[in-house]
């Protein structure tokens, strides 16, 4: 409680956000949980902007500097689907009362994949682990996520607030620039379903969930230790067997 920002927390804290941005951009909503942070902790309001603005400017300028040299390098040369993407905004804006359902229908058609390779579907994502292990692999790492979030005394409603508020915006601008940019290069102009997402782009999201759903109920159980127990032999022995199973495949898969 008594615990203060210091300034090599920010710079630490500015410069990894900056490498989200520069890196990754779709996961940038997710810095939003810095915001939860009690006011207190900054010693101020002037400490708290500064580290706001120190934050925010690595983000914009990490992700305009490999912008930049970008346009630079490619200045002249034609993107060969401008005309496919310019029709697909078109569509777009005269139909986004649709996105919706078409966000709905997108769910429906790839949440099997989606599971699936969020867990792991090796090669060009068509060698994919036996169906029971599959399973076990969800079961486990399931019940021990669940432990986790289960096993923390005191989180603050606005740190659960921000980080669905984060996971919602990382989904919907994920979906919507899937639709408008991987469509078209698929040949799909408008249609129902978006194309391109894939489940391992979910994996850093759910443990924003699993931060949303915090609570202290494992402190309250009686067997609580056999439960840590179990889990310190289940989850080693199942990371092993991943591991394993994993090389395995891919050599059955490219040389055998």
């Amino acid at each position: 409680e008594d615990y203060r920002i210091t300034k090599e927390d920010i710079i630490v804290i500015s410069l990894a956000c900056g490498l989200l941005c520069g890196c990754k951009i779709a996961y940038a909503p997710l810095i939003l949980i810095f915001l939860s942070v009690s006011i207190v902790k900054f010693g101020g309001w002037k400490k708290w902007g500064v580290c706001v603005g120190a934050v925010a400017g690595a983000c914009v300028l990490l992700y305009l500097i490999p912008n930049v040299i970008i346009a630079v390098i490619t200045r002249g040369i034609e993107e060969p689907l401008s005309e496919a993407y310019s029709i697909q905004r078109e569509y777009f804006r005269a139909n986004f009362w649709q996105f919706p359902k078409i966000v709905f229908n997108t769910f429906d058609a790839f949440g099997s994949f989606w599971l699936e390779s969020f867990i792991g579907k090796l090669g060009w994502l068509d060698t994919p682990f036996p169906k029971p292990f599959l399973f076990l692999f969800f079961v486990i790492s399931t019940l021990n996520a669940l432990i986790d979030a289960c096993s923390i005394k005191e989180i603050r409603w606005k740190t659960r607030v921000f980080s669905l508020v984060g996971v919602l915006i990382f989904l919907i601008g994920s979906l919507y620039t899937m639709y408008l940019e991987w469509n078209p290069v698929l040949g799909i102009v408008g249609g129902d379903i978006i194309n391109g997402m894939q489940g391992r782009y979910f994996i850093p999201v759910a443990l924003f969930v699993l931060i949303a759903i915090s609570n202290p109920l494992l402190h309250r159980v009686p067997c609580k230790e056999k439960i840590e127990e179990i889990r310190e032999s289940v989850v080693p022995m199942t990371a092993v067997a991943s591991l394993c199973l994993t090389v395995l495949l891919i050599f059955v898969r490219y040389w055998a």
